[in-house]
């Protein structure tokens, strides 16, 4: 397993490993020979790049930094966020995390609509079709032409290669040169929600960052996610070979002083290194399928009574087990961040009802989880009647578009 930060990324953040670089389908022509490792770094930057405005957030005890970019506001080179997005952020500061998580979000089932826009060409149909292919032959996303799905990427040509981290909503996105199939790849991981690899909360475990060689103005781009007070997730171990990591020379002068030294070094073994930049990684698959492979929760139910033969007085409890099949026989340690939705009836005695549904936010790891409890309560009179001010409480699990509820 390894990382990522949906989500979520959920989210995720991200977010990867293979010990050979894995070839892509063989029905479509072999990429360009003009996309070596050693320009690699190009296609997390956008080309032809003009310096924008950079905007501090704060978020609680969390600073990070965006840079204007036309209509959107770019970060790390390739990651997008739209207006209203930034306008989020800035007013939420101190729980700013939950309206990331609002953000951040996954496609349901695994499935992302898409629509090509017309300035796209042969040459950028061909590159769509093999990086639709590659995430296909590899992991359980599927991208479907678009037909009435109100949220979905388009596909368009551009001189930059940049997209959004995750599921916005409505339609966005997904600029692409069009002559290369390789970095539709990188930017298909950042849609369906991962993060750059170097950007995980652990990342300083693996890694140096030589902060002299990047531009002050820059720094913000090499940021964890958790210094950008993102709701990130770290699958597995650190990926030197996943698609989503900066590689160790960094290659645009607009982001750092020398562009033949390296920015990025690995702590341990050979300091430079050069990621896939053609193909997800083993990590990169793990990380997709801990992301979207289905999750199916069974709920769970039990009581604490303390009841008299005239009085009701116990405390009911909800929890769930995490299966991995709709049968819920294969017990599954959570993958991913999961929230779960429950709800809460109530009727007090002789004709108040209430209730009300809510949101549990699930960390990963476990196979089984505590959900919500509570109290019913009722005293009898000499008849076995119900005295007025009885209150019952009874719980329930919810369905949601992450998972399945096992009957």
């Amino acid at each position: 397993m390894k990382p990522v930060t949906p989500l979520l990324a959920l989210l995720a953040a991200c977010w990867f490993g293979c010990k050979s670089k894995e070839n892509l389908n063989p029905q479509l022509p072999p990429p360009s020979p003009v996309e070596t490792s050693q320009q690699a770094g190009n296609f997390y930057f956008p080309k032809s790049y003009i310096p924008g405005q950079v905007i501090k957030i704060e978020k609680g005890k969390s600073v990070f930094y965006v840079e204007k970019s036309g209509e959107y506001y770019r970060m790390e080179g390739d990651i997008l966020f739209t207006q209203e997005q930034v306008r989020l952020m800035l007013q939420a500061a101190p729980n700013a995390r939950a309206v990331t998580g609002d953000v951040i979000k996954l496609w349901p089932g695994g499935v992302v609509p898409y629509t090509i826009n017309a300035n796209v060409t042969t040459t950028g149909d061909t590159s769509i079709s093999r990086a639709i292919q590659h995430w296909e032959s590899k992991t359980a996303i599927r991208f479907v032409p678009r037909t009435n799905q109100a949220d979905y990427i388009e596909f368009t040509g551009s001189n930059s290669n940049n997209s959004f981290i995750g599921r916005k909503g409505g339609a966005q996105t997904v600029n692409f040169v069009q002559n290369s199939s390789c970095t539709l790849i990188h930017e298909l991981g950042h849609a369906i929600g991962f993060f750059h690899e170097q950007s995980r909360a652990d990342r300083n475990s693996f890694i140096s960052i030589n902060w002299n060689n990047i531009r002050p103005e820059m720094q913000f781009n090499f940021q964890t996610y958790v210094e950008q007070g993102e709701n990130g997730l770290d699958i597995g171990t650190f990926d030197f070979e996943s698609i989503m990591l900066y590689p160790s020379i960094i290659t645009d002068g607009n982001f750092v002083y020398n562009t033949g030294i390296r920015t990025i070094s690995r702590l341990t073994g050979p300091p430079e290194y050069w990621p896939n930049i053609c193909a997800l990684s083993q990590g990169d698959i793990e990380s997709a399928n801990a992301l979207y492979r289905p999750v199916y929760l069974k709920a769970v139910y039990g009581i604490d009574d303390r009841s008299s033969e005239w009085e009701d007085d116990y405390t009911s409890y909800l929890s769930v087990n995490v299966f991995s099949d709709a049968a819920g026989t294969i017990p599954l340690n959570l993958p991913r961040r999961l929230q779960v939705k429950y709800s809460i009836s109530t009727y007090e005695h002789p004709s108040i009802y209430g209730g009300y549904n809510s949101v549990i936010t699930l960390e990963p790891g476990q196979q089984s989880y505590f959900i919500t409890s509570g109290v019913s309560g009722c005293r009898y009179d000499g008849s076995m009647n119900p005295v007025p001010g009885c209150r019952w409480t009874s719980l329930g699990l919810l369905g949601g578009p992450s998972y399945t509820i096992v009957p």
